[in-house]
């Protein structure tokens, strides 16, 4: 650990905030780099150096200063960090008025640094799992050597041993604020939802920001989809009772680094699902069933398919598309249908018949009824 005046400065402002006395802090070469008195920064202070070198306190009494350069009447006691004195503290003022105060000074010093220091860390951990979740989500060749090496050394992820499911959290708020570029006010939110995440999930997850309020977050899987959806429901559940606006979508769990970037992009199409259709808050990828298919394949075929059928199917009424969709919605059910749309079965069937008449497709058809669905899983993807 350096002492550097950008380190050294906001400490003495703080201490200097409850305390009457002039504070200065001093580096490993005795050098003030910081004190409430600008006019004494980057003076060499001759009882540092002492103290540096005997690792005890120091007292300086008026009649030492002539000896003693860049000094002033105080005490001044060594900094320790890491069990290693790093500097000096001294506090400017009649020694015989400073004994109460001193110890509580140096202490409130040590820990305010132990605080910075911490804060560092986890600063530098969180922008190499940022660039460690870039690099394992891009669309392009990826570093899986490169992946390997820093989730053992730094980041401590046993990717072989650990299935995980990845998922993305979507904080509305976050987004536009960054559209809007009000990056301080973006940054401290940020801080904030990464403190809540922490604490919703117990810190038992890897988590970091993508872009337009997008977290990933990689948490242990289990073969229950339901587990993983539970902790995306309580996410979301704290969030909103703090003000946010969010979404969650879940990929299903995988272990090695391979399977974490298949959890992600399916985390990433679930949540492209629950945006266009917003019928949920939480999602897995497998609550999708066909349509996560479907939408999987390339726009250029699904629009060759829909245009073999897309007169029939924009001369069907609402009425009639409706129905479809709820029959679809209750398996093919005639009983549940009919109770869901409030008519009788015998209007039903008149309707079903409309439909097979209309669209050349028989909805009661097992085959048939399959196409119908995929026609209209592709008329809500590109509406």
């Amino acid at each position: 650990m350096e002492i550097t005046t950008e380190l050294a400065y906001p400490i003495v402002q703080r201490v200097m905030s409850f305390v009457d006395f002039n504070i200065n802090i001093m580096n490993h070469h005795g050098i003030i780099v910081a004190s409430g008195d600008k006019n004494r920064i980057n003076q060499r202070h001759d009882g540092a150096i002492q103290v540096l070198e005997s690792k005890e306190k120091m007292v300086i009494h008026e009649n030492d200063v002539d000896t003693l350069k860049g000094t002033k009447p105080g005490i001044n006691l060594p900094i320790t960090f890491n069990q290693k004195v790093v500097g000096v503290v001294g506090v400017t003022g009649n020694p015989d008025e400073l004994y109460q105060v001193t110890r509580v000074i140096q202490m409130s010093v040590e820990v305010l640094i132990q605080q910075i220091d911490m804060n560092n860390q986890t600063q530098y951990r969180r922008q190499v799992m940022e660039g460690w979740v870039l690099d394992l989500i891009t669309p392009g060749e990826v570093p899986f050597n490169k992946l390997d090496s820093i989730a053992k050394h730094y980041l401590h992820i046993q990717h072989h041993a650990l299935p995980m499911s990845v998922l993305l959290l979507r904080v509305e708020e976050i987004r536009k604020l960054e559209q809007n570029q009000e990056l301080q006010s973006m940054l401290s939110e940020k801080e904030r939802l990464f403190n809540m995440i922490s604490l919703v999930t117990q810190d038992r997850v890897y988590y970091a920001y993508l872009q337009e309020g997008l977290f990933f977050i990689a948490l242990p899987s289990s073969t229950d989809p339901d587990q993983s959806k539970a902790m995306g429901q309580k996410l979301i559940r704290y969030l909103t009772s703090e003000g946010y606006t969010s979404y969650v979508s879940i990929g299903s769990g995988y272990k090695t680094i391979e399977g974490y970037r298949k959890s992600y992009f399916q985390a990433n199409q679930a949540l492209q699902l629950l945006e266009r259709f917003q019928n949920t808050k939480v999602s897995h990828i497998e609550d999708w069933g066909l349509l996560r298919l479907v939408e999987s394949v390339p726009a250029s075929t699904r629009e060759d398919f829909f245009n073999q059928y897309r007169p029939q199917l924009e001369g069907l009424s609402k009425e009639l598309e409706k129905t479809l969709q709820i029959f679809f919605k209750c398996d093919l059910n005639h009983k549940k249908t009919a109770e869901q749309l409030f008519i009788h079965r015998n209007t039903l069937q008149y309707r079903l018949d409309s439909i097979k008449h209309k669209m050349e497709l028989d909805p009661r058809n097992f085959h048939e009824a399959m196409k119908l669905q995929t026609l209209l899983f592709i008329k809500t993807l590109h509406a």
